[in-house]
């Protein structure tokens, strides 16, 4: 019993990673790029002191940025009778409303509702940490996040007005025909579902100012770090 309520909560959390992550449209592509964008531009050994902190988006979802990396943080409930508690609750230590696994020291959050018990956990996951494989660079006021994937890099653009912070990732069909407008190579397709793209540090920037390019994730800042 105690395995299947582990599962159960280990589906909600990549469930919840997935609807997180996940791209919008299952004909999205993947923009690859030979190198950390933009070229030839001095990399950042840590998160300028102005993006720092903790934000939360509409979702009560929320983000972390600290001086070398960036955490999601948020929350799987999973709901269980009391009866069904019952048979696994000599493997867990119980401290008010908290139920601490005694092995996995996984710790979670209990609520009572009539005759079933909801279960609460929350869940950190580093999704960008600077090391050789995750890149930082900044351009224009903005970061730019370079991420190795086998031979090539993909990107995700960040920017910070005032406290609405705005995480920018580029693959939708149509951006492509925009990005070909701008940069003198074309986008070099690598099979059905990605591209190549070669531009150079003034196309890049020119990239970024597109209007109505790719989509945003939006938080608001409730932190300073």
């Amino acid at each position: 019993m105690q395995k299947i309520f582990l599962i159960v909560i280990t589906m909600i959390f990549l469930v919840s990673c997935k609807k997180i992550r996940a791209r919008p449209c299952p004909d999205c592509f993947i923009f690859y790029f030979k190198n950390p964008q933009p070229e030839n531009d001095t990399e950042l050994d840590h998160f300028p002191v102005r993006f720092r902190g903790l934000y939360i988006n509409k979702d009560s979802s929320f983000l972390i940025i600290k001086e070398d990396r960036m955490i999601y943080k948020y929350f799987g409930t999973y709901k269980m009778h009391k009866t069904e508690f019952d048979s696994i609750k000599k493997d867990y230590v119980m401290i008010g409303n908290q139920a601490t696994n005694k092995i996995s020291k996984e710790k979670l959050l209990m609520h009572v509702q009539g005759d079933s018990i909801e279960f609460k956990e929350t869940y950190l996951d580093t999704f960008f940490r600077l090391s050789y494989y995750n890149k930082l660079k900044r351009i224009d006021g903005q970061l730019v996040l370079s991420t190795k994937d086998s031979i090539f890099w993909t990107t995700e653009i960040i920017s910070l007005n005032s406290k609405t912070l705005k995480i920018k990732e580029i693959y939708f069909p149509d951006d492509l025909r925009k990005i070909d407008s701008i940069t003198a190579i074309k986008g070099e397709k690598l099979d059905s579902m990605s591209y190549l793209i070669k531009p150079t540090r003034t196309e890049f920037k020119k990239i970024l100012k597109v209007k109505k390019i790719g989509t945003d994730q939006e938080y608001k800042k409730i932190l300073n770090n």
